[in-house]
């Protein structure tokens, strides 16, 4: 058939390969882009818009793609184009929806350099302390580090290509987001420190402040400075089986003073627990109790008396 111009083959000519050649790589975009608005007379001849390539090809012979060579003239984004104009106007079309500004993206062959050229493209900063960080969003807990982990953070977003608007939101974000978690767990551990403080008051009830000075006096003698630490940074100092153990310490350290029968030194204030264990201890004293319950024995107004000082320290309420 005689080809419709009667110019060399348009495809083999000098200075027209880049533009064919750029029509082929551009014909995998056809197949999967469709004008939004297409102009006037949609694909066919004279029109501009993009074809979809799962409508089958027109029937009869397409004389303007015999000249082309046949990867491209079967192909099915090519059956609908009947003149130059129409080509023209789906391969400009297909310019503008692709943009100006058009990078490659990486494929498993990619090199490093592809890599980093598309990364930076997208925004990545040129080094890892392009990021600027608000180092302030760091939890107090973590100042001393505070630098060194801004640098590591820089350095693993930059090296996984992120951009330097999305980096910044994503430390900021976090930050935040952890903030909030510390927050939580600092109300949470002074709810429980308020916890064990009420308990010790509950058991200790008169003798408490008496109680908490003798468990200070036996953890400096005994503990000494890096024990004190210790249970501050844990919080450990004010568990209550901690403060019952270290004020029973410091009850025997006391022992230069004036103590009763049972080695107590006198002037403390017995805590409850202690009172309802005195209370247990002398009604199984058989002496005592039989002056407590004969009037006419000596000493049943003081045995009255005691038992009555030990409930109210044993029952307050």
């Amino acid at each position: 058939m005689k080809p419709l111009f009667e110019t060399p083959d348009p495809v083999k000519e000098p200075g027209n390969q880049g533009f064919w050649a750029t029509l082929k790589n551009n014909l995998g975009f056809f197949t999967i882009c469709r004008d939004p608005d297409p102009p006037p007379g949609g694909g066919g001849p004279g029109g501009g818009g993009l074809v979809d390539p799962n409508e089958p090809p027109p029937g009869g012979d397409n004389p303007f793609l015999d000249q082309f060579p046949d990867d491209i003239k079967k192909d099915s984004t090519m059956q609908p184009i009947k003149d130059m104009g129409g080509l023209a106007k789906s391969y400009i079309n297909s310019q503008r929806l692709l943009g100006k500004n058009r990078i490659a993206l990486p494929g498993e062959n990619s090199t490093d350099q592809e890599r980093s050229d598309f990364h930076k493209s997208c925004g990545r900063p040129d080094t890892a302390e392009g990021y600027e960080f608000n180092k302030e969003l760091v939890h107090p807990s973590m100042a001393t580090e505070r630098d060194e982990l801004v640098k590591v953070v820089q350095g693993i977003m930059h090296g996984a290509g992120l951009s330097k608007a999305a980096g910044e939101a994503v430390f900021t974000k976090y930050n935040e987001h952890l903030n909030t978690i510390m927050q939580a767990k600092v109300v949470a551990e002074e709810a429980k420190t308020q916890e064990w403080v009420n308990t010790l008051k509950t058991d200790f009830g008169e003798a408490f402040p008496q109680k908490i000075v003798l468990a200070k006096t036996a953890m400096q003698e005994f503990g000494g400075e890096g024990m004190v630490k210790l249970m501050e940074e844990t919080g450990l100092g004010n568990h209550p089986e901690v403060v019952k153990f270290m004020a029973a310490v410091g009850m025997k350290l006391s022992g230069g003073a004036i103590v009763d029968g049972d080695g107590k030194p006198l002037g403390f204030t017995m805590s409850s627990e202690e009172a309802q264990a005195e209370i247990k201890r002398l009604e199984g004293d058989a002496a005592w109790l039989k002056r407590f319950q004969d009037r006419t024995q000596v000493g049943h107004a003081e045995a009255k008396a005691e038992r009555q000082r030990l409930f109210k320290i044993a029952y307050p309420d």
